[in-house]
């Protein structure tokens, strides 16, 4: 099921505690181990890492 939160916060606030108890452990290692440069949001309705368009811009089709 997708999620209607618009920042991974809302998204956590909005869990069972013991889904997020168990969502923010997995979250922290994610964390710890993310490459520099990428980002965590909310994207297609989940929690999602990602590199943003500011470092690696869209491909532009001509």
């Amino acid at each position: 099921m997708q999620s209607k939160a618009k920042t991974v916060n809302e998204y956590l606030a909005g869990l069972p505690d013991d889904l997020r108890e168990a969502i923010q452990a997995i979250r922290a290692v994610i964390l710890k181990n993310l490459s520099k440069g990428y980002e965590e949001g909310m994207r297609y309705g989940m929690t999602s890492y990602y590199v943003p368009h500011s470092v690696y811009p869209p491909r532009v089709s001509l």
